[in-house]
């Protein structure tokens, strides 16, 4: 289905972005996580298509779709250094230059194509941008997506024209909808104004119950019905979308969209050729960039991509990292330590600051190691072995609770100790040594404590939490 989109793979067949080196480039798409993450993520290889590739495979109907797409990309690529303004949510604009690329990520794999990432830790490839001048926190605040960047020659013949975004859910005018629903010969089942301006104005607009039927992969199905809508002054534009129309569930266009065809972010250019929308329609699993045109009475839309988004995505561990953490494992403990090689980790949520601890373990999990990572510095917290093993308290007013206890070489000693954790650093330490089960001596950040205090201090801690034990083995 248009949108409906589970791969990132771009099917427009477009032309040159870029007419010539002295003419004006189209719009460009920048993924923003923060000013050290801004970047154009390619969405496809960047080697041109091989056709003798895609006719050994049986696939040479893509073959030309593949082409247009790679060729739109390549010409972002050629053109990177052109890209210099930047539009900020109120629509003004910011200065922003070309870094670099980057195609590789920490280990010096290949990073796949067409994924966006929710977590700075995690790289993708593309083009990589900086603002000149950094924005302030104020202008920062809530300032996550996609962004259109675009070049000097560009603004030479285009001018941005102003639209407010509604906040309140307001629906297209009574006489948009009549005269949607004559033109297309269906009801009406929900509208949706998604930016008002002067003159221009854009919304959606669904239709009730099935469109057509339409044979995909050998089986027949119903399609549902929205319209992409721009009024510009007394002229109605729309585009048609499909999408699939199941009998009990109703219609969907996107993954997990409720049935609700919901407005794009768009951002209007008008030239001497007409309007342009650069438009960034987003859904929870993914998140598709290009530009409408209105020509003639007519929306011709160019699609640029269709991003995979990934939700709950979790950080891959650098190889860099496991080293780092291995030597400050065999410099902690014991000479032993130096015999065990961590193979495997896993996440734990131990505070509340949003940055996961590490937990790492050797194979037979005999052995293992807990480690936070603070402002991009790992610090290891305590060690595992055969007999004193990890286990968590719930979390209260910020601070994490991890404990390793277990007996201390034979049977006569346990050795509890207890790990408080804020902002992914240990800010207390906790010792209760115990000789058959009766409180022998206890520490609190390397002072003595007397026995009292020290079992007043085990029954304050929260209750036990879960631990999460998937483990996932090191690649090296």
């Amino acid at each position: 289905m248009k949108r409906h989109i589970l791969l990132a793979i771009c099917l427009m067949a477009a032309v040159l972005t870029c007419k010539g080196q002295g003419t004006d480039c189209k719009p460009m798409f920048l993924y923003y996580l923060s000013p050290s993450y801004m970047q154009m993520v390619y969405w496809t290889d960047i080697d041109k298509p091989d056709r003798q590739e895609y006719a050994a495979n049986d696939m040479l109907e893509y073959y030309g779709s593949a082409v247009s797409s790679w060729t739109l990309q390549n010409s972002f690529r050629e053109h990177a250094s052109k890209y210099t303004k930047f539009l900020m949510p109120d629509g003004t604009m910011k200065d922003v230059r070309y870094i670099g690329e980057t195609l590789t990520d920490p280990d010096g794999k290949m990073m796949s194509y067409g994924e966006l990432h929710s977590r700075e830790s995690i790289p993708a490839p593309g083009l990589k941008y900086a603002f000149v001048q950094q924005p302030s926190a104020a202008e920062q605040e809530n300032m996550w997506g996609m962004f259109i960047v675009v070049t000097d020659d560009y603004l030479k013949t285009h001018r941005c024209i102003n639209m407010s975004r509604l906040e309140v859910e307001t629906p297209l005018p009574q006489h948009v909808i009549r005269q949607l629903e004559a033109k297309y010969r269906m009801k009406c089942e929900r509208s949706e104004m998604g930016y008002k301006g002067t003159r221009l104005s854009y919304g959606v607009m669904q239709f009730k119950g099935p469109y057509k039927m339409v044979e995909e992969y050998g089986s027949q199905h119903h399609t549902a019905l929205a319209l992409e809508v721009f009024i510009d002054g007394d002229r109605i534009y729309s585009l048609p979308v499909e999408g699939y129309y199941d009998a009990q569930d109703g219609p969907t266009w996107n993954v997990d969209d409720g049935g609700e065809y919901r407005p794009s972010s768009v951002m209007a250019f008008e030239s001497a050729d007409g309007v342009d929308f650069c438009y960034m329609h987003g859904a929870p699993e993914s998140i598709t960039v290009g530009m409408m045109h209105l020509r003639n009475g007519e929306v011709i839309e160019e699609e640029y991509c269709g991003y995979h988004f990934l939700v709950d995505e979790q950080a891959p561990l650098w190889l860099a990292d496991v080293a780092q953490m291995q030597q400050l494992y065999n410099d902690a403990g014991p000479e032993d330590n130096r015999r065990h090689q961590l193979n495997k980790y896993c996440y734990q949520w131990i505070d509340d600051d949003g940055t996961e601890e590490i937990w790492m373990r050797t194979l037979d999990d005999k052995h293992g190691a807990l480690f936070t990572r603070h402002d991009g510095q790992l610090q290891l917290v305590g060690c595992e072995d055969e007999q004193r093993k990890l286990s968590l308290r719930q979390s209260r007013d910020g601070v994490g609770y991890a404990v390793i206890s277990g007996p201390l070489g034979g049977q006569a000693y346990t050795l509890t100790e207890v790990f408080e954790i804020k902002n992914s650093q240990v800010i207390h330490r906790f010792t209760l040594l115990e000789q058959y089960g009766d409180t022998y001596e206890c520490t609190y950040d390397g002072n003595t404590i007397s026995n009292e205090e020290g079992e007043r201090y085990m029954r304050s801690l929260p209750p036990v939490t879960e631990l999460n034990m998937y483990f996932q083995e090191v690649e090296r």
